[in-house]
């Protein structure tokens, strides 16, 4: 089984031909999800100071500060996607397997 990460026998430690099966894939999805969420926990604080502004009636103050903000908050809305269908092959909806467990009533 190949993975996205590489470690197909799932020990936690990849070995040379495991590290050769994983790839440029490993590298690309690595990159992506690294500067996604460094990029998310940079932005949020000013995307909350955004909004503040907006709600206060401040508009000079948001417009100027939304300038520069929104194209972070536009490569983390399309980047997030992005993470997850990289990885969605790798966990198929049919193999996940969620069971209720429903008590008798007394």
């Amino acid at each position: 089984t190949e993975t996205l990460f590489g470690d197909a026998d799932g020990n936690g430690k990849l070995t040379d031909e495991e590290s050769e099966t994983a790839g440029s894939a490993r590298t690309v999805y690595l990159s992506i999800l690294i500067t996604h969420i460094a990029a998310a926990a940079i932005s949020f604080p000013f995307i909350l100071l955004t909004f503040v502004h907006a709600w206060t009636n401040n508009f000079a103050k948001h417009k100027r500060l939304a300038k520069k903000v929104f194209p972070i908050w536009l490569f983390v809305a399309v980047t997030g996607p992005i993470c997850y269908y990289m990885l969605k092959p790798f966990y198929p909806w049919e193999t996940v397997k969620v069971e209720l467990i429903f008590e008798e009533p007394p």
